[in-house]
């Protein structure tokens, strides 16, 4: 991860961090990949990724789907 940092490699450590966050939650480590997907959703904020941004959302929705957390408007 640090090669990726050094280099500036901003999207393929997004990426990367996305990649941990799945495996995270494969592994039912939800609050892992909760850290994982936030660490790419701010990469992806930084580098105005529109495709990456909403991908990452995407993901961190699903653990709050599984971990029952909704939001009351």
């Amino acid at each position: 991860m640090s090669i990726l940092k050094s280099q500036n490699k901003w999207q393929d450590l997004s990426s990367a961090m996305n990649n941990f966050g799945v495996l995270a939650e494969m592994n039912n480590q939800m609050d892992s990949a909760l850290y994982y997907y936030n660490q790419a959703l701010t990469i992806n904020i930084k580098i105005k990724d529109s495709i990456g941004m909403p991908y990452t959302l995407s993901n961190i929705a699903g653990i709050y789907f599984i971990k029952k957390i909704f939001m009351r408007g």
